[in-house]
């Protein structure tokens, strides 16, 4: 299961945008920042996927705010920029939220002896962190990260360290997943793979097996009321 199907996080580029502007003479308006700054994230993840150089969420944030305050004419140095990628991490720890039928659909999963495992591109204890805010941590056995295992989605590597820890084979499991990279992946690890899209049009190269809306439909389809 990835983070995002559980969790909202999405405000956070907004809120290292605000950050941004608070702290340096940028000349565009907090809107305009994030936009941009959106986009560079984007780019970079997916390009340094593609090219098989994706390393960590956090290393990806730090050069697109870096790439940014150049674009403003804005210099510092090694010690400063980590300093605003540790803060930036943290703006998205805080931007967690889960989804109203989060917690209830993760109890119900539990109860009935299933066992659950996060498999995420994010950094392994930025999403730890995310999900013991948001109080959701202890419905999971673990998480598998990509900056730990060294190979991110959709690679099927990572998926076969969750099995691995779940102590499964890919037949006992299900990918529920929010992007291409998490179907891609699934199918590539011989996992049958669920997209759940909360109402978002989500492209994917590779079909899923099945669409849902969101986790209380999930419940559905498992029979659990």
């Amino acid at each position: 299961m990835d983070v995002n199907v559980v969790l909202d996080y999405s405000e956070y580029v907004n809120n290292i945008a605000s950050m941004l502007k608070r702290e340096y003479p940028i000349r565009e308006d907090t809107e305009s920042i994030a936009k941009k700054l959106r986009n560079e994230i984007e780019r970079r993840y997916v390009n340094a996927i593609a090219r098989g150089q994706f390393r960590n969420m956090k290393e990806i944030i730090r050069d697109s705010v870096r790439r940014l305050l150049e674009e403003n004419n804005i210099v510092i140095g090694p010690t400063e920029l980590g300093f605003l990628a540790d803060s930036a991490m943290t703006c998205m720890i805080n931007a967690a939220k889960p989804y109203q039928d989060s917690e209830e659909a993760l109890a119900k999963l539990r109860q009935r002896g299933m066992s659950l495992c996060i498999v995420t591109n994010l950094d392994g204890d930025v999403a730890r962190k995310m999900l013991i805010s948001s109080g959701l941590f202890k419905y999971f056995i673990g998480v598998v990260s990509a900056d730990v295992t060294g190979v991110p989605k959709p690679n099927r590597k990572i998926f076969q360290v969750a099995l691995k820890k779940m102590r499964c084979k890919p037949t006992q499991v299900l990918v529920v997943g929010t992007s291409w990279e998490d179907i891609l992946g699934g199918k590539t690890a011989g996992i049958k793979t669920i997209l759940l899209t909360r109402g978002r049009d989500i492209q994917t190269s590779v079909a899923p097996d099945l669409t849902l809306n969101n986790l209380s439909d999930l419940l559905k389809i498992l029979g659990i009321v």
